[in-house]
């Protein structure tokens, strides 16, 4: 007989007896696992190479943050969920080097609060364009992006740094489990609501009420605004994509700390649904692409650019030989539309402009 440890990213911690007519469960479970978030490890690579060549997506005030947040679900799906899954696996009988699971928070697990706040600070910079639209242009150059994406990190490592240090609460590999999980120091258990309380309860909050007055301030704005301009519709459009992958995190993560916290012991009597609700966990950073092709016509138009690679075709001229025998330099512009000789090609460069200015 061996045991299971069923815990998420807050440091709640559930014991489960595994018999051995459950290794076959746990088998379908680490393949679905490392199946899932190797897909999602691609996919989050190719919505980075969107942001980063389709200029429609580029050109959006909040392009650097939301490929920051990709760039930690990425992280999340090649290193944190394979990391931290596969010792649950092996069980406690594999061997481990010693401090395998003291130094996880910071460059493991980090990634889940870093994740958490890098979203919340989405959700505050869309409200702030929203809300204090005259403001706004200050919180669009580059020194105040680097230290918008700094500042998840540095509050990420700061509540990491203390079960790190063993204050409060520790990372510790059970013996019974093999996996390594949050522990309370002594007696502080109050410990454990705190850090779950500043790493999940308060970020989501703040993002949910952000989300919010967004969708209300946008919606006043389209219905009653004579002007319905593009910028309006793909601030809801992006906005709208945002908010989806904040309640899938949120179904992601808040049913196993609900149910662990008031009906552990039924949840403790059904092993399949234990693994099912892990499973959900783990997979958030791999299906929230789902989310952003599902939701955001910018983001598929983005993939599909990538897909066919018309980004090596950027820059490159053709020679085209003329009747009168000079040659005209041809230029190839993003969105196919060909430049000859400094001039437009057809009458549909204005069109083009207003397709690649995105104002939020």
């Amino acid at each position: 007989m061996s045991n299971f440890s069923l815990q998420n990213n807050t440091g709640t911690v559930l014991n489960v007896t595994v018999v051995p007519d459950h290794s076959t469960q746990l088998l379908i479970w680490i393949t679905a696992v490392l199946t899932i978030v190797s897909v999602g490890t691609v996919a989050n690579i190719l919505l980075l190479l969107a942001i980063a060549i389709h200029k429609p997506l580029r050109k959006s005030s909040s392009s650097a943050l939301i490929a920051h947040c990709i760039a930690i679900d990425l992280y999340t799906t090649a290193v944190t969920v394979p990391t931290s899954t596969i010792p649950v696996y092996l069980g406690p009988g594999y061997y481990l080097p010693r401090d395998f699971c003291k130094y996880q928070p910071l460059f493991v697990v980090f990634v889940y609060p870093a994740g958490m706040y890098a979203t919340c600070v989405v959700a505050i910079h869309r409200l702030i364009a929203t809300l204090l639209p005259q403001f706004f242009p200050r919180f669009t150059k580059r020194r105040v992006i680097v230290i918008l994406i700094l500042i998840p990190w540095i509050m990420a490592m700061a509540s990491d740094a203390f079960p790190t240090a063993g204050i409060g609460l520790t990372m510790q590999r059970l013996n019974a489990t093999g996996s390594c999980s949050y522990v309370a120091s002594g007696s502080n258990w109050y410990s454990v609501l705190v850090f779950t309380l500043v790493t999940t309860y308060i970020p989501t909050a703040i993002m949910g009420v952000s989300y919010l007055m967004v969708f209300v301030k946008t919606f006043l704005d389209i219905r009653f605004r004579t002007a319905n301009g593009p910028g309006i519709r793909r601030r809801l459009e992006i906005s709208r994509t945002l908010f989806l992958s904040f309640i899938r995190h949120c179904i992601s993560l808040y049913p196993l700390n609900i149910l662990i916290a008031f009906f552990a012991k039924e949840f403790s009597a059904n092993f399949g649904f234990q693994l099912g609700m892990r499973w959900l966990l783990n997979s958030f950073a791999a299906i929230n692409p789902v989310f952003y092709l599902a939701s955001s016509k910018l983001f598929q138009q983005g993939v599909r650019e990538v897909l066919r690679c018309q980004w090596r075709c950027r820059g490159q001229g053709r020679s085209v030989k003329p009747l009168h025998g000079r040659s005209r330099q041809v230029r190839r512009l993003p969105l196919g539309t060909d430049q000859v000789d400094g001039t437009s090609a057809n009458n549909q460069t204005s069109r083009v402009d207003t397709m690649h200015r995105l104002a939020d």
